[in-house]
Parts: structure tokens; sequence; C-alpha cells
């Protein structure tokens, strides 16, 4: 049998390690889920012991991980991907104008945070 690998020290040496310093992360429950896609394995879903430090990851994760060949995506209720679902035709098409728009807390939002108003 094949042998089980920790995917709470594959997490912290490859990802959280990477992130900047100033806050301690604590992961919770780390798992893989799903199937294997080709040469890529299982989704790894990684539970924080504290919101902040979830909200901290979904902050920093972009520069710090840029070029590592990993991606982190918030997990969203029913409602918040319906939500960004049915704005992302509009969000490209303002994307290729030059605005930049981030969906975070349930809403499309501007570079100051605000929500956008389609």
């Amino acid at each position: 049998m094949k042998d089980r690998e920790n995917c709470r020290t594959l997490v912290m040496e490859k990802v959280l390690l990477k992130l900047p310093d100033g806050m301690q992360l604590d992961v919770d429950n780390c798992r893989r889920e799903g199937r294997s896609t080709g040469d890529r394995p299982p989704h790894l879903v990684v539970h924080c012991f504290a919101h902040q430090h979830k909200v901290h990851v979904m902050r920093t994760w972009r520069k710090a991980l840029e070029g590592q060949g990993f991606f982190i995506v918030d997990d969203l209720t029913k409602a918040d991907l319906a939500e960004k679902r049915a704005h992302a035709a509009r969000v490209k098409e303002i994307f290729d104008q030059g605005i930049k728009l981030r969906f975070y807390a349930g809403k499309w939002r501007d570079n100051r945070g605000k929500p956008y108003a389609f």
C-alpha cells in the first residue's frame, strides 16, 4: 500500500512558510479532496484555527506564492457563488477595460474595497 502523505506538513512547507511573516498561522485540519486530474493530485482543503488566519492568507497569497504553482481560493456559500457567477461575464469586460474587481464578502468590489454597482 502506498504511504499516506502528511497534508499538514505539505501545506506548511510549500505554502504557509512562503507567506509574509508577522502572523503565526495554525492549521486545524488538512486533507485531500476530489479526484486527481491528469498529472495533478486532488485539491488540498485546509481549515485554519481562526478566521483571521484565513483572512490573512487570502490577502497575501498572490504575491507570496507567485511562480510557485499553487493558488488559493475562498470557500463560497451557494448564494455567494451564484452572485459571483451572475456577473462573471461583465467582470471580464470591465477587466478588459483596465478596471480590476475582486469578489470578497459576497460582492464584487473595486480597488478601494467598495461594492461595485453593475
